[in-house]
């Protein structure tokens, strides 16, 4: 029964090391969830922007359309460094 029981621990201690190297390299659940749903969200928008400039009538549309889009991807952009700690 002793043997067991340390058998148990031995199991269970090296499986909370290896959930908390998982949990350092890729984060925790709402994390994956965040990163799930902003990659999604990014593609969509991708398709967005292609439709919105192919939507242009007017080339001061475009200019713009194009305007407010560079504006969105610098916010982004400073978004990221500033989570990397980079700004």
């Amino acid at each position: 029964m002793l043997t067991l029981c340390h058998q148990t621990r031995y199991l269970l201690d090296k499986m909370i090391a290896t959930q908390e190297e998982e949990f350092k390299k890729f984060g925790g659940v709402r994390e994956r969830m965040h990163a799930a749903r902003t990659t999604t969200r990014g593609e969509e928008w991708d398709k967005s922007v292609y439709n919105r400039l192919e939507a242009a009538t007017t080339p001061e549309d475009l200019a713009a359309i194009a305007a407010e889009i560079k504006q969105k991807v610098e916010q982004t952009v400073w978004s990221i460094k500033r989570k990397k700690g980079w700004a």
